[in-house]
Parts: C-alpha cells; structure tokens; sequence
C-alpha cells in the first residue's frame, strides 16, 4: 500500500517559538515547545501557547497528546487536543497540575507533540434502539470483572 503524505504548513507567530521538530521521520509525534516561563500551582490549570499555527491538509485532523519523558518528570495531564483541518489560531497545550507541588515550565521545553491522523467521512443516524452486542452497556474495567453481576442502581 502507499503511503500516504500529508504536508503540514506552520507558520511562526512570535519571535522566541521553536520550531515544532521530530528526531526521526519515522517518529508518529512532531514535538512542541513552550514559548515563555511558566508555573503551574497544584490543582492548576494553565495553556501554554508554543507560537506556531499549523495548516492541517483536509481529511486529516491533529491530536496534541503527552510525551512520555515529559510526563513521567511531573505530574502534568494533558487536557484537550483536538485540531480540526480548519482551525489557523496558535496551537496552545492546556494542561492541569494534578500533584502537591508546583510544576515550573521552562523557554524551549518539550511539552507535548502532534500527531496526525486521517479523518474518515462520518454520518449520523438518530434511532429508537442499537443493534445488540456481547459487551452492551459494560464499561469503565468491565473487561477486568471476572462474574458478570448484575449492575446496582441507587
């Protein structure tokens, strides 16, 4: 099968951005950096804006998500990281702070990366009933339970 090559356009919106980089062109994630200093309290929320827009080809859609050095060093979690082929605002990264202690953000940190992924055509069918299946409404580490109990409703 060929591959398929989506060419993605950023475009610099402040002088102190890093350029979004990837070690290898094999690597899934493109990194982002932080653009300024940066101090997240515990239970705090913050966006750290990395200075770039990116032009996502149609068909295609961009999910931020955690590197996993960054997010084994501190106890940052990753918020929100959908970009839609549409959007042309600076990307930002909002992260909470779910440790005890503040977590400090350097100029040039790694902070996260953007993946790219195809975006299929999808429609929507509103209707009274879904067809059956094995799993039903078993969720949240169903797949963990060893007897299948009946579910209490308070």
């Amino acid at each position: 099968m060929a591959q398929m090559i989506a060419n993605l356009k950023f475009k610099k919106l402040t002088s102190t951005a890093i350029e979004p980089s990837r070690e290898r062109n094999t690597d899934a994630g493109i990194d982002l950096y932080a653009t300024r200093k940066a101090r997240i309290a515990s239970g705090g929320r913050e966006v750290l804006l990395t200075g770039y827009a990116v032009q996502i080809p149609e068909g295609y859609y961009g999910q931020i998500e955690e590197r996993s050095g960054f997010s084994t060093q501190n106890t940052l979690k990753l918020k929100a990281g959908v970009i839609d082929s549409e959007y042309r605002g600076e990307i930002g990264v909002v992260f909470q702070n779910c440790g005890f202690y503040p977590v400090d953000i350097e100029p040039g940190d790694k902070i996260a990366q953007l993946v790219i992924h195809r975006q299929p055509k999808v429609t929507f069918t509103f209707v009274d009933e879904l067809d059956p299946s094995d799993r039903e409404d078993n969720g949240f580490g169903s797949s963990d339970k060893k007897d299948n109990y009946p579910r209490i409703t308070l």
